[in-house]
């Protein structure tokens, strides 16, 4: 299982991305690059399983934003339904697809849990993986930092304390 730490921040350009590139298989930790997928304008950062990361990269396509759409209701309908059923015609758990997201859609971030649950994130920033709650705790300690250093100084101690983050971290700001 690839447990790992992503976040993202809310700035006035865009959403600023930052993930690591640990995949950990039982007890061996590697490398895997840049967790994010793009897919008509929503930018999807992600950790845990691969074979779900999969499924939600190449099994789930996104149709145009409607104008008249509420952006909870355009990523209900669209992206966490279909994924949850593509999950279990892919032969994983129904109630738990093992992938933790933060998603980024019209400047705004949001988390989608395991279980997918879509939740809206009025602080500005949000994360996922087993290093996220440390990186929680470090967004919100360096608030006043400016988002690329308080993006990585977050996966820097995340790293620190988690096993199972690994560096070299990325980081990309969607725009949209």
């Amino acid at each position: 299982q690839d447990m790992t730490c992503v976040v993202a921040i809310e700035t006035a350009e865009g959403v600023l991305f930052g993930t690591d590139s640990g995949i950990s298989v039982g007890d061996v930790i590697t490398s895997h690059g840049p967790k994010l997928i793009h897919k008509r304008g929503v930018t999807i950062a992600y950790a845990g399983e691969i074979r779900a990361a999969q499924i939600l990269e190449y099994e789930i396509q996104l149709p145009v934003f409607p104008k008249r759409m509420s952006t909870e209701q355009y990523l209900y309908k669209n992206l966490i339904e279909p994924y949850r059923k593509a999950v279990k015609e892919g032969g994983l758990a129904a109630e738990h697809s093992g992938l933790d997201c933060v998603v980024a859609v019209r400047g705004k971030v949001w988390e989608v849990t395991d279980n997918y649950t879509l939740l809206s994130r009025p602080e500005g920033y949000a994360v996922a993986g087993s290093g996220g709650t440390i990186a929680r705790g470090a967004l919100e300690a360096l608030a006043d930092w400016e988002p690329k250093q308080r993006a990585e100084r977050a996966l820097r101690i995340s790293e620190k304390f988690c096993s199972s983050v690994k560096g070299p971290f990325y980081f990309y700001l969607a725009t949209g």
